[in-house]
């Protein structure tokens, strides 16, 4: 049997599922866990530990183990990366991880995770695994999600659709709100270290939830908040925003600088400054920002971290509710801020009209991130459904619907980025505007505005600013048949069609020839880098003879 998986790709665990008919199946590993940790570390040999294996060197191998690796796909030089992640260098132009005198790309790290997803689906169902959908944070740009593809090309997959993760999350609760979907979570059973039968736990839930929903998916990397249209089968996505650098990982990071502020007031320069420690310390406040989930007051203890005359001694300290508050405070007002930006973008005038706001991934269980909900909606946010496999079991029913055995279900998505090209002095002039409705295609004429050149190359970019270069470059397309002698008669038509996964084709003709040129501007990096680097241009819109060709808009 052909099997098409789902994997939700997280910054902090990896889940796998599959639609079967009419079942919805988490996909546990040979130990019965529905999904394991996004962590990848580097045996002696250069092969690759992944998952709980990996979670296991984290402390003592800091230099050799790699954790939230999904922030560092798709980055170019200068781009922002926090400080949690291991020494980041630039190789030829591309971002790379440095460990042990040695450089891996983001991508091959994450091949590793993916594999680990697919042999885990081809133990489970004793088939080769081809094709997986893959969920993915709603602000990654063209460049990220080529990443990813590569990332999977690498571990033997093809890609064959990306899902936001909100947008996931929101189905698996309009799905259910529609009709009772059988949803099933396997565990296996295990008997002398041998996988011997199958405990069937079987969720039948119909969840009353028409109307307007909002999804806040709140993970260990990213922040993405969606806002669907549910009823009769249809998910009708009115806006969806994000931000792919705010996540656990930062209030795992804030209160790691409150502990060392705390260790600086109390015993002076202690600390030894190494990789260990700094794991050790960030271990140590994941830990605490856990148990603040249930608690209004937790010890930190810390052995033997602090270097005295008398040798290593422990740190011990406390942290509460109320300093955690003080702490993230900036944390919490970005949460507050994309929520306020998704209702906008709906063109909801009334937040009470939102009927449901569900809130699903790790960050789910901070009670601090639950208040932040009730404070402004004014009523408890949903998890009726388990939120670390929420968004995992609605990329299922995605591609239950992909593969015909769900036929009543459909999904309205909209692309969270803006398209455009770059004018002339740098501004842009955007085609296809963010939240637009996926599959959607727009075509506008541009005119040149000089002389004496026979070809133009058109800058595509990816982003809300109205400055090309503080856009994401995702691609350039030549048109070469230009008369040299004709300043603004000459027309150049320009399409954008971005699909359903997405993906942005572009194509430029000139209207006097006719002649017509198409690229998909998947923002291959190594491809950009070559033209804005190697190139004898610069910027978009400068010429192979080294002048400046703007355009206009018709």
């Amino acid at each position: 049997m052909f099997y098409i998986i789902e994997i939700d790709f997280g910054s902090t665990n990896t889940t796998v599922a599959y639609a079967d008919d009419d079942e919805i199946i988490v996909i546990p590993d040979g130990n019965g866990n529905l999904s394991f940790p996004s962590i990848v570390s580097i045996k002696d040999d250069g092969e690759f530990l992944v998952g709980f294996d990996a979670q296991k060197k984290l402390i003592l191998y800091p230099e050799e183990t790699f954790f939230g690796i999904k922030r560092l796909l798709g980055l170019k030089p200068g781009d922002y990366v926090t400080e949690n992640h291991p020494e980041i260098i630039c190789k030829d132009g591309i971002v790379c991880i440095k460990s042990n005198n040695k450089t891996y790309s983001p991508e091959l790290i994450a091949s590793a995770i993916l594999k680990k997803a697919k042999e885990i689906a081809e133990n489970y169902l004793n088939e080769e695994i081809k094709e997986a959908i893959v969920t993915i944070p709603t602000y990654f740009n063209v460049s990220q999600r080529h990443a990813i593809k590569k990332a999977g090309e690498m571990a033997g997959l093809k890609i064959k659709r990306f899902i936001n993760s909100s947008t996931a999350a929101a189905v698996t609760y309009g799905t259910l709100a529609r009709d009772t979907r059988k949803i099933y979570q396997k565990e296996s059973v295990i008997t002398d270290g041998m996988l011997r039968s199958e405990r069937v736990i079987l969720k039948d839930k119909k969840i009353e939830n028409n109307g307007k929903i909002m999804v806040i998916d709140f993970g260990g990397g990213t922040l993405d908040v969606s806002i669907l249209e549910v009823g009769d089968g249809v998910c009708d996505v009115l806006s969806t925003c994000g931000n792919k650098m705010l996540g656990g990982e930062d209030f795992d990071a804030a209160i790691a600088k409150h502990i060392i502020s705390d260790i600086a007031e109390k015993y002076g320069r202690c600390l030894q400054n190494n990789s260990s420690t700094r794991r050790r310390i960030l271990g140590a406040a994941k830990m605490a920002k856990e148990d603040l989930s249930s608690s209004k007051t937790v010890e930190i203890n810390i052995p033997y971290l602090l270097k005295t005359r008398d040798g290593l001694s422990d740190y011990n300290g406390t942290l509460s509710q109320e300093n955690l508050k003080v702490i993230v405070a900036d944390l919490l007002n970005k949460v507050r801020e994309l929520i306020e930006q998704a209702i906008t973008d709906a063109s909801i005038t009334n937040k009470k009209s939102i009927d449901r706001v569900v809130l699903v991934g790790g960050m789910a269980r901070m009670s601090i991130i639950r208040e932040v909900i009730k404070e402004y909606f004014g009523k408890e946010p949903s998890c009726d459904i388990n939120p670390n496999t929420a968004v995992a079991m609605g990329v299922a029913i995605l591609g239950g619907v992909l593969a015909g055995d769900f036929k009543n279900v459909l999904l309205l998505d909209v692309t969270p980025l803006s398209f455009g090209v770059e004018m002339k002095d740098g501004i842009v002039s955007p085609l296809i505007k963010r939240n637009s409705t996926i599959p959607t295609s727009v075509t506008e004429t541009f005119t040149t505005t000089d002389k004496n050149s026979t070809n133009i190359k058109i800058h595509i970019v990816q982003g809300e600013s109205g400055n090309a270069h503080d856009n994401e470059s995702v691609g350039y397309i030549t048109v070469d048949d230009l008369n040299p002698n004709l300043k603004g008669e000459q027309k150049i038509e320009v399409t954008f069609l971005v699909d359903s996964d997405g993906i942005l084709k572009v194509s430029a003709e000139n209207k006097s020839t006719h002649r017509k040129v198409s690229i998909i501007a998947d923002g291959d990096i190594e491809t950009i880098q070559k033209v804005e680097y190697t190139d004898d241009y610069k910027r978009a819109g400068e010429t192979s003879d080294g002048k400046k060709h703007w355009w206009n808009k018709k």
